[in-house]
């Protein structure tokens, strides 16, 4: 009986060190095999793409901003603030858009919030947006800026019943307006200018050479941009650096298809998130469809071709999905059963989320792919050389 008592005794001894020890194999193997998209892990990738050991061997980079980068910041602050051309001349239409001071009485009274006569910039106010009450911007078509900055210029009209100001609705009101301009067009702006830094983009600076000032300004603020993303900027200017080099003959089709997908869903999250918040804000759309949201999500002048970008887009995330498993295999690099499950305990922490939550949103794939991205850039920066330049890190 007492050797039975030891025998079991030992037998939970060891059932408890088997289960502290992780005897009972992955925490997550339910997991392991739930591929949802193309199972890059149990493919033989050379049929569809093939990399050279010589293209990741040495790398060098440069993780510093250069002048063209900081030129291309310019260059987008001038397309994005064009020379204003503005008439005072001229009869007010509608569709115009024009600068306005107002001050409204109701039984002669001032009332709250109806006058800007004393605020140092005009409102901005597109007739026809309905952004007054009705009848303001019809009184305004047909008035001269000029005439109504020389004489006293009135515009009668009452509020709606139903006005959310209760203590102004359905009362008469009467508004002395000075139309201060109308926008007639822009320019193109094409020159960096004191004017434009300093009164434009609100510059302010003690140096002589102002210029010479905002461009160090402008080095400054993109060195601390690349320095606060530097760990993940780096792993992805490593793969950009590999990427050309990588022969692919072809993209499994299921996947290009999978991804499209998934990327055009989240453009009609933006675009049914933007619309219904400006809806509510301001009684208009963001966009007008998802081909405008898709421009804008792709950075595209106009929507035509979007569904090309978004086909680009997919092809090319395919494409650099391809090049880490092929590294992958070029090394014999493996997710195992334990860096699944540590790759797996680390997502459910960045995201908060559960491990079936996970699955659910990307199957196993998203932790494969997690931990592959992390062990293939770990090796290409154990293979590089990185100058910093005059980044603000402080890498020991």
């Amino acid at each position: 009986m007492k050797k039975l008592l030891s025998a079991l005794v030992l037998v939970l001894m060891l059932s408890l060190c088997l289960a502290s020890c992780g005897g009972k194999g992955p925490k997550y193997s339910e997991y392991l095999d739930d591929y949802v998209g193309f199972p890059y892990l149990t493919t033989d990738l050379s049929q569809y793409a093939t990399l050279p050991e010589s293209a990741y061997l040495s790398l060098s980079l440069s993780m510093d901003v250069t002048p063209e980068e900081v030129e291309e910041i310019i260059l987008g602050l001038l397309d994005e603030n064009p020379i204003e051309r503005t008439v005072t001349d001229r009869a007010v239409e509608d569709g115009d858009v024009i600068y306005l001071y107002y001050e409204g009485r109701v039984d002669g009274e001032l009332f709250k919030g109806g006058s800007n006569m004393e605020d140092k910039e005009p409102h901005v106010l597109e007739i026809g947006s309905d952004s007054f009450i009705d009848g303001f911007e019809d009184a305004l078509i047909g008035m001269i800026p000029a005439d109504t900055l020389a004489t006293d210029t009135y515009i009668d009209v009452t509020f709606p019943s139903d006005y959310r100001d209760t203590s102004l609705a359905g009362k008469a009101a009467q508004f002395r307006v000075q139309i201060v301009s109308i926008i007639d067009g822009y320019d193109d702006r094409t020159e960096l200018t004191v004017e434009f830094v300093t009164d434009v983009l609100g510059f302010e600076t003690e140096e002589s050479d102002v210029i010479a000032a905002f461009r160090a300004h402008i080095l400054k603020v993109l060195r601390k941009d690349v320095a606060d993303g530097y760990g993940e900027l780096l792993c992805e200017r490593l793969i950009e650096l590999v990427l050309p080099s990588i022969t692919v003959t072809e993209l499994p089709a299921a996947e290009v298809a999978r991804q499209r997908e998934i990327y055009l869903d989240e453009i009609e999250y933006y675009y049914d998130y933007y619309n219904y918040m400006y809806s509510i804000y301001y009684g208009t759309k963001c966009f007008e469809s998802i081909g405008d949201c898709a421009a804008w999500y792709f950075g595209l002048d106009s929507s035509e071709g979007w569904s090309e970008a978004l086909d680009d887009f997919a092809e090319d995330n395919v494409k650099r999905t391809m090049l880490l498993y092929v590294i992958a295999a070029n090394e014999g690099i493996t997710v195992t059963e334990k860096l699944f499950d540590e790759t797996m305990d680390s997502l459910i922490a960045k995201y908060g989320a559960t491990a079936e939550e996970l699955i659910d949103f990307g199957g196993a794939d998203l932790v494969y792919d997690t931990a592959i991205y992390s062990l293939v850039t770990d090796l290409l920066l154990s293979r590089a050389t990185v100058d910093n330049g005059g980044l603000p890190l402080d890498l020991d």
